[in-house]
C-alpha cells in the first residue's frame, strides 16, 4: 500500500505545489485573518462602549433579592446590597462586584 502512494506523488511537485496552489491559499488565509480582526474589532468596539451599572438590592428598590439583582446584571456590573437580611443562596456565573451600602475603599 505504501509503494502505491509513493507512485502517485511526485516528487518534483509534493514539494512545491502548484503557483495557483499557492495563490489560493494565501487569498484564502488573508480572508480568514481579516474575517477575525473584524470579529475581534467588532467585539472589543461592544465591549468598550457597555459600561458597568450599579444595582441596588434592598427594600424600595427594583431588586428585593441579591439573585434577582444578579440575574438581571451584566459583567461588570455591581450590586449594591442595603442594610437588611437575605436568607437565600446566590449563584453567580459572572464577573461582578457584590459589596454592601457601608463599604469602605481598600487601604493603599
Amino acid at each position: 500500500m505504501i509503494a502505491d502512494a509513493t507512485q502517485i506523488t511526485d516528487s518534483s511537485t509534493a514539494n512545491s505545489g502548484s503557483g495557483m496552489m499557492k495563490a489560493r491559499r494565501s487569498t484564502q488565509g488573508r480572508w480568514c485573518s481579516m474575517a477575525i480582526l473584524i470579529a475581534f474589532a467588532a467585539a472589543l468596539f461592544v465591549c468598550g462602549t457597555a459600561s458597568a451599572a450599579d444595582v441596588y438590592v434592598g427594600t424600595g428598590e427594583t431588586y428585593t433579592t441579591i439573585q434577582d439583582a444578579v440575574t438581571a446584571a451584566t459583567a461588570g456590573d455591581t450590586i449594591i446590597v442595603r442594610d437588611g437580611t437575605y436568607n437565600e443562596n446566590v449563584d453567580v456565573g459572572k464577573e461582578l462586584t457584590i459589596r454592601s451600602t457601608v463599604w469602605a475603599a481598600p487601604l493603599v
